[in-house]
């Protein structure tokens, strides 16, 4: 479960709710796809636009709904560092009333696990289109192209 084409200035991402030991779903030899608290901060904030009830979920009013969360209320966590034995994050709490959202940065253990708690962990990608989708959209500009030049010359 999450959320596609989530535009964060200008470059659309992928993400996707991941719950279990933080060690176990991320590679820490590689960096996080955000690399400083403002980026971080940044996808945070577009995810908790992003995640207001719309016709393809409650995500905001059932924070169950999203995977890997429990009860009224969620936290999903986006790492942007690893050092000193710890994984810095920003965080966005997603609850079942509006005014119990806040967001904010911690520290933790990359042995944390939040399975059974009221956090998930988000994994965030570069989107990408499609091959086809992509090869169909340039074909049809073409097209297009060739439609205006003939009319021209008509």
């Amino acid at each position: 479960m999450g959320i596609n084409n989530l535009d964060i200035n200008g470059t659309a991402y992928d993400v996707t709710f991941r719950d279990g030991v933080f060690q176990d779903i991320f590679n820490l030899a590689e960096p996080f796809i955000f690399t400083t608290g403002n980026e971080a901060s940044n996808a945070s904030r577009a995810l908790s636009i992003a995640m207001i009830d719309t016709p393809q979920g409650a995500f905001d009013s059932d924070p169950l709904l999203t995977f890997g969360c429990a009860g009224d209320n969620c936290q999903i966590r986006t790492a942007y560092e690893f050092g000193f034995g710890f994984v810095t994050a920003e965080w966005f709490r997603n609850a079942a009333l509006d005014v119990d959202d806040e967001r904010g940065g911690l520290d933790f253990l990359p042995t944390y696990d939040s399975t059974g708690n009221a956090v998930v962990f988000a994994d965030w990608r570069i989107s990408t289109v499609p091959v086809p989708a992509a090869v169909w959209l340039f074909g049809s500009g073409l097209m297009g192209l060739v439609g205006v030049a003939r009319r021209k010359k008509s």
